[in-house]
């Protein structure tokens, strides 16, 4: 009798913690906040089925880390720099072309450094049509491997010192059709494979001193339709390589002594259609290797019989539609019988009167 007692005490008790377990349970009425966790989502940029992302890429294969080309639409404004499409670039780190084309205004702000930095293969990059108005310091993330940078109509107006900095391979840069107006000093600066510089169609009227001075391997330089007035040697220092000068259609007056003395290597030299009317007798000292000068469309009326004194590799002189009434045989005589070319070329035509060539000892 006593175990059985002993039996139905246990039981007993066993009961009473339940029941006491399940009425604690019931009196706890307050609501609880359940917390959910989400692994980020995987996007693959060559493949957004989401109609409403902002960014939509056509790749040369839509399978994971398989595309080598990218040619990306920004269709609506809006996105900004922390857009999880940005990231999702490394869904395709085997990229090497990679473009943007913007479709409307404002639609993208700023160079997309959080995609460029996760393309270690990168080697082409372009962005057209967008209003990126500022390039601030370092926007390319030191890229080692990007070769060519196309930035053409994107309404820039500021370059900010290091704006294009530390690009090891970079040999190519245009910056077109946007509304640069200065060039300040240390803007291009550890870029030691730099060889050709477009600044075309700015608004470009002011040039600091020592600007291109990092940029000693420079071999093309394109500042043609700008507004500069004037061109100084100590602008164009530190380019001892370059040997394309295109500074057609601009707003020069006048050519200075030695202005583009340190040029050692320049071959062309191109500065039709602006306005000068003078140029000084030295101007051209130093251009030893220059082959090709154009400068038709000015308002030349005199060309001096020794400011060619210091060309002697001249082949091509061109000074159509100047104002000049005579210029003397002498002037031009190292290029008419230059013996180290097979063909050489004055262009004389154009001018408002019959320009006469005028032997040096008439009869």
């Amino acid at each position: 009798m006593e175990q059985i007692t002993k039996y139905l005490i246990i039981i007993a008790s066993l009961m009473t913690v339940k029941f006491t377990v399940t009425g604690s349970k019931n009196e706890d009425t307050e609501p609880r906040m359940e917390r959910l966790y989400y692994s980020p989502v995987f996007i693959n940029v060559c493949d957004i089925v989401d109609r409403r992302s902002k960014v939509h890429c056509y790749c040369d294969s839509n399978k994971p880390k398989m595309a080598t080309r990218a040619d990306c639409w920004v269709f609506s404004g809006g996105i900004t720099e922390e857009d999880l499409i940005w990231p999702s670039f490394s869904s395709q780190s085997e990229i090497e072309h990679l473009m943007f084309n913007v479709r409307s205004d404002d639609a993208l702000t700023f160079i997309p450094a959080k995609a460029i930095v996760r393309l270690d293969k990168l080697k082409h990059l372009s962005i057209q049509f967008g209003t990126i108005k500022r390039i601030p310091p370092y926007a390319f993330t030191n890229s080692s491997t990007v070769r060519q940078i196309v930035l053409k109509s994107n309404k820039i107006a500021t370059l900010e010192k290091h704006s294009f900095s530390q690009m090891m391979m970079l040999s190519n840069l245009s910056l077109d059709e946007n509304q640069i107006s200065e060039l300040k000093r240390d803007v291009f600066f550890g870029l030691p494979n730099l060889h050709v510089l477009h600044l075309s169609n700015n608004n470009l009227s002011l040039i600091h001193e020592g600007c291109f001075k990092h940029l000693n391997n420079l071999i093309e330089l394109n500042l043609d339709y700008n507004y500069i007035s004037v061109v100084t040697r100590e602008m164009l220092e530190g380019l001892e390589n370059l040997s394309r000068l295109n500074l057609r259609n601009n707003k020069l007056t006048m050519v200075g002594n030695l202005a583009f003395s340190e040029l050692w290597g320049l071959k062309e030299l191109m500065l039709d259609n602006n306005a000068i009317e003078y140029i000084s007798e030295r101007a051209f000292g130093g251009l030893t290797q220059l082959r090709k000068l154009t400068l038709s469309g000015n308002k030349l009326t005199k060309f001096y019989e020794d400011i060619l004194d210091d060309i002697r590799s001249l082949v091509i002189l061109d000074l159509r539609y100047n104002m000049l009434e005579a210029i003397s045989y002498e002037t031009v005589r190292a290029v008419v019988e230059n013996d180290k070319s097979a063909s050489t070329a004055v262009y004389l035509e154009g001018h408002r009167s019959r320009l006469n060539l005028v032997p040096d000892h008439p009869d």
